[in-house]
């Protein structure tokens, strides 16, 4: 048999498939022949000797596939003679795939691929492998300067400068901080999306405080908006600071969010808030506030807002998230006594549990806190705000309780207080997030009779801080989130660093407390800080520190697990990328950098979901082409090439395209072969031609195939033959020393992912929106009430289970 346009040999393969006796099908001297898909296939169809229905070809009995026997010859090899031993001693073994290839008998056999391999790289991060699950935290290979390292001692590459900074400052980092922000993430108690909208910078979200070094060996430490947690940096000239001779890098890691929180929730935020008394200006020496950091921070905060308020003249109460530092004894509580002065007057309440409300109610003699600046959670933040006075302003900084929309409201109001918190779900333009100094409104006016005090609740490493106004419902809201910082102009940014600069200077300024981990010990680090035993910051140290002040760092080579990642200045060709699989393919590229795209369909754009895809890659930045080029010609393959080369040098090759013809082998056809053969085999084929000849530079080569080939599916006995001509092609390709990779696909239902049953949704990559969705179709078809975890651990096997329930029910009448 050979692979020919017209398929002459289909009505005699049938015939004898047809009789009940043994079929021998022999392929030689074709190497690209797709001989082993359709005997897989064939193999797999009923027949008389099955206990399925009978099938009848010509009126006769069809005996079906499990008689037929493959002789597959791609090498030289005796001519075919059944008498000759070569043969016979093979057919004599009675297989059913008989290969010879590299001078020896085999056959074709599906093993696992290897797990866990790892590849050295210049750029890792840290991320979870399985959302909400902290024993999956591992180091993956990150976008800067894609590309495993070939030689450890190459010199990196940098890239340019973000944010309009200067492309000097990008380099290494060397000990990552850990935020609460991070553990709430990685944990799942927070959804991703409440951290970033922008899809392709939710994969590195982990760390926004770091120290390390410049590429000219300056030594900085700084802020970025996520992805510190890794070994390179694309950092923010204007949110980066020079480091202190006198400090470590160490050292320096434990400063910029702790301080960075400490200057505008002392200053900024009540100075928007009205409280003019703050102002370090008219800051009066009866000015009281009240502070604890939180349930899961301790100290850290607290200390960098300690060494503040003396410089501000300020007398202080205190909570602590560390109920030893409550007791206030000097041998136990040393950490913050000893680093920065506190007023004599000062108090410190625990913040583990709800009694520290008692303590705050007393110190101010039952009349409260004029402002809370909160990230405590649940019923300690119910709490806090009991803690407040009348026409009070409740300050949030935390996330969690917004992101579960938690009730607020009552009590607020009951207080006639005003509430101040970044609002989930809203979006901000760029000039909203500029920086303001608003004006002090009816509470900021109103004369104060008594002194005013202020609780704070503030975690140092939550996403906190900055200020945007906005207005819904009649209600006054007042935004604040530290990430909102990251996108504002450089003058907002260059405020917060002349602050600390000063602070540094004048020794204001100091190191924290901290606890190092080293890269392997990632998962430890997460739950120490999630137990709340530690003091002081939490460090992952990613390189050793060298002993000279200035030095140009080396490269490291770092182990981590392999990712693709795209060359935004190559081009990304996709056969049959209009089909559901398609568009999920060249979402999943566009996500990975890529910006030159070209996706093929026989009929172009036909739906407002294909262009609504469209017109969301184009926001990411990317180029794309829709052609309309046919692939089953030399001069469609030969044209869609150039069109692609016009947008940059052709870095990858996807072929998708299917045209399904599904039927038993007694029913096929010529054309059948023929449609089935046109978008795969012979695509492919033309493909590898004219990427050959026109391609230098082509790094990927993939067809997606399927195991319809691989294992046989009845039915598809022409798939699974184009299929295999395809896998047969990438062959020889890889022995061409090209690239070329086959994917066999299993079964895809309605274009969706093939996911196993027993995975949860958070498993399978569900967003907050698509829980949302669930939950009330669970509630509006199928009466089941769950909660946000319960959907959260629902597997697609009871959901299956659900629905066959229903099934039943509707048929027996219930």
């Amino acid at each position: 048999m050979e692979n020919d346009k017209d398929f002459s040999w289909l009505a005699k393969l049938q015939g004898a498939v047809a009789q009940d006796g043994n079929v021998l099908v022999c392929a030689q001297n074709e190497p690209l022949s797709g001989l082993l898909g359709l005997t897989a296939c064939i193999r797999r169809e009923p027949g008389k000797s099955r206990t399925s229905p009978v099938l009848t070809f010509n009126g006769r009995p069809f005996a079906g596939g499990q008689n037929i026997r493959l002789l597959f010859l791609p090498d030289p090899a005796p001519e075919f003679d059944i008498n000759l031993p070569f043969y016979r001693d093979q057919l004599e073994k009675n297989l059913a795939m008989n290969v010879w290839k590299d001078g020896q008998w085999g056959t074709y056999r599906h093993l696992l691929l290897q797990q866990g391999r790892l590849a050295e790289v210049r750029h890792c991060y840290l991320n979870t492998l399985v959302r909400g699950d902290l024993s999956s935290l591992a180091w993956i290979e990150g976008p800067i300067g894609a590309g495993r390292l070939a030689d450890p001692d190459e010199t990196l590459v940098y890239v340019s400068g973000r944010n309009g900074g200067v492309a000097d400052v990008h380099g290494l980092i060397y000990y990552a901080s850990l935020n609460f922000r991070d553990v709430m993430v990685a944990s799942g108690r927070i959804n991703i999306d409440h951290i970033t909208r922008d899809r392709r910078e939710q994969e590195c979200v982990q760390g926004f405080e770091f120290s390390g070094r410049t590429r000219s060996g300056r030594r900085v430490c700084g802020l970025h908006r996520n992805g510190a947690c890794g070994s390179l940096l694309e950092a923010d000239t204007f949110l980066i600071y020079d480091i202190p001779d006198s400090w470590s890098l160490e050292e320096a890691a434990t400063v910029p969010v702790v301080y960075g929180t400490a200057y505008y929730g002392l200053i900024q935020v009540w100075w928007w808030c009205g409280l003019k008394c703050l102002n370090p200006h008219t800051a009066g020496p009866n000015e009281r506030q009240l502070d604890h950091p939180g349930p899961l921070r301790h100290w850290r905060c607290g200390t960098s807002r300690h060494s503040a308020r003396p410089w501000y003249g300020l007398h202080c109460l205190y909570h602590s998230g560390n109920r030893r530092e409550a007791g206030v004894p000097e041998e136990v509580v040393p950490p913050t006594h000893r680093l920065f002065p506190v007023h004599p007057d000062g108090r410190i309440f625990s913040s583990r549990d709800i009694n520290f409300e008692k303590s705050v109610m007393a110190a101010t003699k039952g009349r409260g806190v004029d402002c809370v600046l909160n990230s405590l959670a649940e019923e300690k933040l119910l709490a806090s705000v009991r803690c407040l006075a009348r026409g009070g302003r409740f300050v949030e900084i935390g996330k969690f309780d917004l992101a579960s929309d938690n009730e607020l409201q009552l009590l607020l109001l009951s207080k006639e207080a005003s509430f101040h918190g970044e609002w989930p779900g809203e979006t901000f333009e760029l000039e909203q997030l500029c920086l303001r100094k608003l004006a002090p409104d009816v509470h900021g006016d109103q004369p104060k009779k008594t002194k005013t005090f202020a609780i704070f609740s503030l975690e140092a490493q939550i996403s906190a801080l900055y200020h945007v106004k906005v207005s819904m419902s009649n209600q006054h809201q007042e935004c604040l989130t530290l990430d909102a910082l990251f996108h504002c102009v450089p003058a907002d940014k260059r405020e917060l660093c002349q602050f600390l600069a000063n602070g540094i200077k004048s020794g204001i300024i100091r190191p924290l407390n901290r606890t190092i981990f080293q890269m392997d010990q990632a998962e430890e680090a997460f739950r120490y800080m999630a137990s709340g035993k530690h003091t002081g910051k939490v460090l992952i140290q990613i390189r050793k520190e060298e002993s000279e002040l200035m030095a140009v760092p080396s490269a490291v080579p770092f182990l981590a697990h392999p990712r693709y990642f795209c060359d935004s200045d190559r081009s990304y060709i996709i056969c049959g990328g209009l089909g559901g699989f398609g568009l999920e393919l060249a979402d999943w590229l566009c996500l990975r950098g890529c910006r030159r795209l070209i996706l093929t369909s026989r009929t172009g754009l036909k739906t407002g979901y294909q262009a609504y895809r469209i017109s969301m890659w184009k926001s990411y930045g990317c180029a794309v082409e829709v052609s309309t080029e046919d692939i089953t010609t030399p001069a469609g393959c030969l044209g869609l090439i150039k069109a692609a080369q016009r947008l940059g040098p052709v870095h990858a090759i996807f072929n998708l395209a299917v045209v399904l013809s599904d039927c038993i082998l007694a029913n096929q056809t010529e054309e059948s072969f023929r449609v089935s053969f046109a978008p795969k085999a012979c695509a492919t084929k033309y493909l590898d031609e004219v990427s050959r000849k026109l391609c230098p530079e082509l790094k990927d080569f993939v067809i997606f195939s399927s195991v319809s080939c691989g294992r046989g599916n009845a039915g598809q006995s022409n798939y699974g033959m184009s299929n295999s001509v395809m896998e047969r092609i990438c062959e020889r390709r890889r022995s061409d020393g090209l690239p070329a990779l086959a994917i066999e696909w299993g079964a895809i239902a309605d274009d969706l992912k093939s996911i196993p049953h027993q995975a949860t949704l958070a498993e399978a990559g569900m967003d907050s929106m698509t829980a949302v969705e669930i939950k009330q179709t669970l509630e509006r078809e199928f009466e089941v009430f769950l909660t946000a975890a319960d959907i959260k651990g629902m597997t697609f096997a009871k959901l299956a289970e659900i629905q066959a329930e229903r099934d039943a029910d509707s048929s027996t009448g219930k």
